[in-house]
């Protein structure tokens, strides 16, 4: 059977078409849904983190008072006293990780 020029470039078109069709239906929506899928639940970690992360700066916070008042009405150092300075640390690090957890959700 012989094809008119016109029907052989519907022919490519339609192949090309199909083609398309296929990288979307095969590659493309399945990595939108894995990723959309993993971007949820970073969201859903962030959220966590950053709730735990109020809670445990509160903590932080309350422990220093207390560790600063003890020290001082026994008249040493509180970095004398062993993990102080490492807590104290750590109060440091607390807006650059709740930064990371709000970036995410």
């Amino acid at each position: 059977m012989l094809f008119s020029n016109q029907e052989r470039v519907e022919l490519a078109l339609t192949d090309d078409l199909k083609g398309i069709l296929d990288v979307f239906a095969k590659k493309l929506n399945p990595t939108f849904k894995e990723i959309s899928k993993s971007k949820s639940e970073l969201r859903q970690s962030g959220s966590q983190a950053e709730k735990l992360l109020n809670k445990e700066e509160q903590s932080i916070a309350q422990a220093l008072k207390r560790i600063e008042k003890g020290a001082n009405d026994l008249g040493i150092n509180p970095s004398s006293i062993d993990g102080y300075t490492r807590v104290k640390q750590l109060e440091k690090i607390i807006p650059d990780m709740r930064i990371v957890f709000k970036s995410v959700q």
